[in-house]
């Protein structure tokens, strides 16, 4: 467990538990799209040992959560996700998810998270770290692009349509595209 703070607000990071998982599927509905994650998928992330899954507390309230990925040769992401494993090495971390509470929102979490996430790549002896960023298929814009690049980060890669397929499996409405399918492109960005 850390714990950041600002001038008005200390969080702190906690492993996520069960208890956790009705605030994270509200914000993730609200941030991410309705059906994004659910328990099911919650539990497999918070089981498997490739995984840190954290929420961001703020006087006991979850207010944000992320989703961070070491990948091996036993569970590599950038294979399942089929991207070329030209970047992951046993020594990435990447970062899956971050999302923040609308009310929380440019409150500071944001830097604490990448702080946080710094601080386990340095423990964790990873030396590189990659973002996945989602951009908006009309406008084109990435959401979370001003503050990967305040943070050092890089743009490496897009893949059209990449929620497509999986947004009509698991039917998921995008809160940009509305009900599947989503067309917004998937983002790679790298620390550099």
């Amino acid at each position: 467990m850390a714990i950041n703070s600002n001038r008005k607000f200390v969080f702190i990071h906690h492993p996520a538990q069960k208890l956790h998982f009705q605030n994270i599927c509200e914000i993730s509905d609200d941030q991410l799209g309705k059906g994004y994650l659910n328990d099911i998928l919650l539990q497999k992330k918070n089981e498997n040992e490739n995984v840190i899954f954290n929420v961001v507390l703020h006087q006991s309230k979850v207010v944000g959560f992320y989703i961070l990925y070491i990948p091996t040769k036993k569970h590599d992401l950038f294979i399942e996700l089929k991207i070329k494993n030209k970047y992951a090495t046993e020594s990435s971390l990447i970062i899956k998810t971050i999302a923040i509470a609308n009310e929380y929102q440019n409150k500071g979490i944001t830097t604490a998270i990448f702080n946080e996430i710094n601080n386990i790549a340095v423990d964790r002896n990873l030396h590189k770290i990659f973002c996945f960023a989602w951009q908006h298929q009309t406008t084109e814009e990435i959401p979370m692009s001003k503050i990967l690049i305040k943070n050092g980060y890089s743009q490496i890669q897009i893949i059209d349509d990449f929620w497509k397929e999986d947004s009509v499996l698991r039917n998921f409405e995008c809160p940009i595209c509305g009900n599947p399918p989503c067309l917004c492109s998937l983002v790679i960005f790298e620390k550099k």
